[in-house]
């Protein structure tokens, strides 16, 4: 781009300016933040030029999450060699934001188990990832089980018409307990409205040619050991745990690596409103990452959404600019893909009175009902939610 011919030539020399006057400090704090939007739009649009000359990028799976190259770069044909199993658990973090526009995708070399690690069913974890679940990434089909037609049936009006969507229970009425005395958490609220919908999907025929779900295509995952046990307890209780190779999975996310399913349940579990701020197990980086990667081709999120929501709309100390200090960034952005805007439209959370509505009185809602609980510049905690 630095060529005199080139059409960004005058562009790179604006460019450059902005960053030597960047390194200058003898700029105002106004002079400064302007200076820095100039190099914001700029930067993007020479990384855009440079990339759309760009035709094969070679990098290592953890660097292919870097923010510029994912950005800017946009590859039709993906090709990870056999040697990338060297790298940790998790491998196709790293590619997820190419999904939309990767047509193909190659496993170059034959699967080899990694020396010190365990087979994943008799075969390379990495193989399963790329055999398995790796093209489904990028054409999810719900529909092949029956699983989207049935959640709209039911849910009707509230229903996301996606394959990623979240159930709250919030309120005191759902509040999480120990378990057992222990100092681990369980919410029976979660854990009830899971095993029904379970239940409620293997009672569902498939659709014509598709095929008929199985506990062994549900994983769920949750951070506490208590939920984990009581959700379990409950599917064991309603004969629909499935068993031999045919179970339903249950994990908590330091398990769940190297596992997917192609419906995935989470339960976050903590339901604690006094002090909403307690987040610490459920916003773990890590954690987060894990869990909230292990879908095929739909994923459910039980929580407490409707004080969390209230929180980030409002920008309430925590959950706004400052969720990084407080070590909730990663959780904030999750929870707020649920809702990305203030429209209503893009909210794809639902309501408990509409999933009741919905799953135990057989009477799919009419309307969406949960962005009318939300009220934008006030704090709540949802203790009056019915």
């Amino acid at each position: 781009l630095v060529g005199l011919t080139n059409p960004y030539y005058k562009q790179v020399v604006v460019y450059e300016e902005v960053i030597a006057s960047l390194l200058k400090n003898n700029s105002s704090d106004e002079e400064r933040s302007a200076l820095f939007e100039s190099k914001k739009e700029f930067g993007a649009l020479l990384y855009k030029a440079y990339f759309d000359e760009v035709d094969a990028v070679f990098v290592p799976l953890a660097s292919a999450a870097h923010p510029i190259l994912s950005s800017f770069f946009e590859p039709t044909l993906l090709v990870i060699d056999n040697a990338a199993t060297a790298v940790p658990v998790d491998l196709l973090t790293g590619v997820v934001p190419y999904r939309e526009t990767i047509q193909n995708a190659i496993l170059a070399g034959d699967p080899i188990p990694v020396g010190g690690r365990a087979p994943n069913k008799g075969r390379n974890e990495f193989y399963y990832h790329m055999n398995d679940t790796a093209m489904r990434k990028w054409y999810r089909n719900p529909n092949q089980y029956g699983i989207g037609d049935y959640l709209k049936n039911t849910f009707g009006a509230a229903d996301s018409d996606g394959n990623r969507f979240a159930i709250d229970l919030s309120g005191k009425k759902n509040a999480s307990k120990n378990w057992r005395a222990s100092k681990s958490l369980c919410n029976y609220a979660e854990a009830e409205a899971i095993v029904k919908m379970v239940e409620g999907l293997f009672k569902h025929p498939p659709p014509p040619n598709g095929t008929q779900i199985q506990p062994k295509d549900i994983l769920i995952n949750t951070p506490y050991a208590g939920q984990e046990a009581v959700i379990r307890v409950e599917l064991v209780r309603k004969d629909i745990i499935g068993s031999g190779n045919n179970m339903i999975r249950i994990t908590p996310p330091n398990n769940a690596r190297g596992q997917e399913g192609k419906l995935q349940i989470i339960s976050m579990c903590i339901n604690d409103p006094d002090p909403l701020n307690n987040t610490e197990q459920i916003s773990n980086r890590e954690n987060l990452n894990i869990m909230f990667s292990r879908d095929i081709e739909m994923q459910v999120v039980f929580g407490n959404f409707r004080p969390w929501i209230q929180a980030i709309k409002n920008n309430v100390e925590g959950w706004g600019v400052n969720a990084e200090d407080a070590k909730r960034l990663e959780l904030v952005k999750i929870i707020g893909s649920f809702w990305p805007t203030d429209d209503s439209k893009t909210c794809t959370i639902i309501s408990e009175a509409d999933f009741r509505s919905g799953f135990y009185d057989n009477k799919p809602p009419t309307r969406k009902s949960f962005p009318d609980l939300i009220t934008i510049n006030e704090t709540d905690n949802g203790d009056d939610q019915e």
